[in-house]
């Protein structure tokens, strides 16, 4: 496949997209810049708004990050007394139930070691069993109150908990928009600038953080994979939405996957994607695993007699 030119290409995409705070730091340099300038104060006009909603969207995501972890501690520190709570209702049960005894069973038919080990969700559902075999008791025991209210904060946190992982998320999501609309509105201001200063493009540099943008990553990788092989392409972690497009330029069908190790299988659940000889597509990233955890992006070739021949352009 033939590239494009590199005047046609918005060179602030591919540095802002490394990461948010890279992508800050190239947005306050021109967003300074500009600022500065009262000949420019138009491009600054145009300019300054989507930097704050870059500013602020990030600002938003960092405290999302800081609250979410705050949960994450709440209900872990619940869920360790929740292993010293349960003696003292053991106690409390042997009062009105023999331990040994068919009685005793009901409520702690795997011993209290349920109650401190397994999944979270696991370990709030055992308490909530506990919870209903102390109801089915006449008269109803005093520690059922104690248990129901010990209850009722530990689900409270954990919805609290996972409704700050899908606003982190949201936010994640915002941040990502904003940067977009920023490399958009930073390649604006370039053209402007450029079609001011045409005769004397070199001023414009002024008003670019060059370094920064210029450290970018590798975005077109091609290669060959041998018969019944995997190839890793590249190592990256990409946002689920990230699109990219991928090329099978060889004779043999070829299939493409996030993996968690070098030259790994595909893993369990994850379809990939399967191009046929000489087919082109361009996906999410999301569609060939999960990219946020499994960072190596790798094609197979099942063929035993020939070799493949694929590009990828990130």
């Amino acid at each position: 496949m033939k590239k494009k030119p590199l005047f046609l290409g918005n060179p602030f995409q591919n540095a802002m997209m490394i990461s948010f705070e890279r992508a800050i730091t190239i947005s306050a340099y021109t967003d300074a810049a500009l600022s500065a300038s009262p000949a420019h104060a138009a491009e600054y006009a145009l300019y300054h708004p989507l930097h704050v909603a870059l500013v602020n969207a990030y600002s938003a995501w960092i405290n999302g990050r800081g609250s979410q972890k705050s949960s994450t501690t709440t209900l872990r520190g619940l869920l360790k007394e929740l292993t010293r709570q349960v003696r003292d209702w053991d106690w409390e049960i042997q009062a009105f139930a023999k331990k040994g005894t068919a009685e005793y069973e009901k409520f702690f038919p795997n011993g209290r070691s349920a109650f401190s080990k397994g999944k979270q969700q696991v370990r709030i559902g055992v308490l909530r069993a506990l919870s209903d075999a102390l109801g089915e008791v006449t008269p109803v025991p005093a520690v059922k109150s104690v248990v129901d209210d010990f209850l009722s904060d530990l689900v409270a946190v954990n919805t609290a908990q996972k409704g700050k992982i899908s606003i982190k998320d949201t936010l994640s999501e915002a941040v990502d928009t904003a940067r977009n609309e920023a490399s958009e509105g930073l390649f604006l201001v370039l053209l402007k600038l450029l079609t001011a200063n045409y005769k004397n493009p070199e001023v414009v540099g002024s008003f670019f953080d060059l370094e920064l943008i210029r450290k970018e990553k590798q975005t077109d990788f091609t290669g060959h994979v041998a018969q019944e092989t995997r190839r890793t392409i590249v190592k990256r972690s990409l946002p689920d939405n990230y699109r990219l497009t991928i090329f099978n330029n060889g004779p043999v069908d070829l299939i493409y996957y996030f993996t968690n190790i070098r030259n790994g299988a595909k893993p369990i659940g994850v379809t990939g994607l399967n191009l046929k000889s000489s087919e082109s597509m361009t996906v999410d990233a999301s569609q060939l695993g999960n990219p946020a955890l499994d960072k190596y992006l790798t094609v197979y070739n099942a063929s035993e007699i020939m070799e493949g021949e694929w590009l990828v352009e990130l």
